[in-house]
C-alpha cells in the first residue's frame, strides 16, 4: 500500500483490511462454500438491524459488512467508471489511463454510448 498526495493506493490483488473493506457488488467474484451460501441466504431473509441497512446500495453495504476482510482489491482498470462525476478525474490512474489499459468500462449513468 502506498500513499501519494494524501490518497492511499492499494495494489491490484492486495487483501483489503477489515477497516477499509467496502465493495462494489457489480465488480465482485464470489465463490462461497455451500454452508456459507446457505447461511447468507437464511440471514438476508431475517430482520436484522446490525447487517441490514436501507440505502442506495443495500447489497453492497451488507456484503461489505458480513464478508469484511475476505476481499482483495480490484484495480480501477476492471471497473473504470466512464461517467463518474461528469468526467472529472478523481485519481491519477483515471486521469492518465490509456484506452487499451482499461479492461471494463462501466457506464453507470443514464447516458450510454449505444
Amino acid at each position: 500500500t502506498a500513499k501519494k498526495g494524501g490518497v492511499v493506493h492499494i495494489p491490484h490483488g492486495q487483501r483489503l483490511s477489515l477497516s477499509s473493506c467496502y465493495v462494489n457488488a457489480g465488480t465482485m467474484v464470489v465463490a462461497p462454500s455451500r454452508e456459507l451460501f446457505q447461511l447468507l441466504v437464511a440471514d438476508v431473509q431475517e430482520a436484522d438491524p446490525q447487517w441490514h441497512r436501507g440505502g442506495w446500495s443495500p447489497e453492497q453495504h451488507y456484503l461489505s459488512a458480513v464478508l469484511a476482510g475476505e476481499f482483495s482489491h480490484v484495480s480501477q482498470f476492471y471497473n473504470f467508471e466512464v461517467q463518474l462525476h461528469s468526467g472529472v478525474p478523481l485519481s491519477e490512474l483515471w486521469k492518465t489511463s490509456l484506452v487499451h489499459e482499461i479492461a471494463v468500462a462501466h457506464f453507470s449513468g443514464a447516458r450510454k454510448v449505444w
